[in-house]
């Protein structure tokens, strides 16, 4: 009923403003904005992979950063791989290795899945 992220915000809100507050709904807002993170950030690496098939290394970058700046603002010890990954493809791109940098952004996509 409700699949998106707003919605699901507004509801475990309101369900903690009129029931009081409850450690769990907490937890489970914060599960919800962490999928939210990393469904945004495994967006933002697919569009990297275009840029860099399109030849658009600027644009590129601009979409492995902003990944990165997601999966950072989840605070998560676990995504330190995928930010490993992001880090070393954003370098690559940067000294003209695409094809490195796409396959390296397919092993983070495929990390953000498990």
């Amino acid at each position: 009923m409700y699949n998106d992220t707003a919605s699901h915000s507004a509801l475990l809100g309101a369900i903690v403003g009129a029931g009081g507050y409850d450690a769990h709904l907490e937890s489970a807002a914060q599960h919800v904005s962490h999928e939210a993170a990393e469904r945004a950030a495994r967006h933002d690496v697919q569009m990297a992979q275009v840029e860099l098939y399109c030849d658009h290394r600027a644009q590129a970058l601009v979409a492995i950063r902003h990944a990165m700046q997601l999966l950072e603002s989840c605070d998560d010890k676990a995504l330190e791989p995928q930010l490993a990954k992001l880090s070393e493809a954003a370098w690559h791109v940067r000294h003209n290795e695409s094809l490195v940098a796409v396959d390296l952004l397919d092993e983070a996509k495929v990390q953000l899945h498990s």
